[in-house]
């Protein structure tokens, strides 16, 4: 080769983006947010929380072989909002800090589902909870810089809530992104492995 040749350019290979389909998912529920009552935010980010709880513990735990879960199908042992925030917590996915905003969270969609249709983010038991939701983030920049970017046609406490509730369900999508099966090397059989076999049954 000439030593006056031009050296070949690599092309730069674009890596997929592993978040793009949260990020989608994200930008899903926020228009969705924009468009509803206080009542139906809360319902709808305590149901997508709900169901992406119910996926990580799905991709995390030794999948079912069946065709019903005798674990997390709704009238099972983690079937309900409740026992799959503690579940998630208790198996190291999430810290208390996280785990303590998602029961606050459960707790407003169950009271908000038994009020009437008028019910909303400004009344005082609602408007504290959301206060306790958004506690641990205040103290970060980037709380605002979300909001005022992304939560655009919201204001006062509902803009609030639908931040805290948009990071938290970021957060868990980000979480089920990332998460791998339940690894364990050596997995304990009901059978003690230095027995062997003497007779037929």
């Amino acid at each position: 080769m000439s030593e006056n040749a031009p050296v070949p350019v690599k092309k730069e290979v674009k890596k997929p983006d592993r978040y793009a389909r949260a990020r989608q998912q994200i930008k899903a529920v926020v228009i969705e947010f924009s468009k509803e009552t206080d009542r139906a935010c809360v319902i709808i980010a305590a149901a997508r929380v709900d169901y992406l709880l119910s996926q990580i513990l799905t991709k995390y735990l030794i999948p079912c072989t069946g065709s019903q879960d005798d674990l997390l199908d709704s009238d099972r042992a983690l079937g309900t909002f409740s026992a799959r925030i503690h579940a998630v917590f208790r198996l190291g996915l999430i810290d208390a800090e996280f785990a303590r905003a998602l029961h606050l969270l459960r707790k407003m969609r169950n009271a908000f589902a038994h009020e009437a249709a008028t019910a909303n983010l400004e009344q005082p038991s609602h408007r504290d909870r959301v206060r306790e939701i958004i506690a641990p983030l205040l103290s970060f920049e980037a709380f605002e810089d979300f909001k005022d970017k992304v939560i655009k046609n919201k204001s006062g406490i509902a803009a609030d809530f639908c931040t805290g509730v948009s990071i938290m369900i970021s957060r868990l999508e980000g979480l089920l992104e990332d998460i791998k099966s339940i690894i364990q090397k050596t997995v304990f059989g009901y059978v003690p492995p230095m027995w062997t076999v003497s007779k037929k049954t």
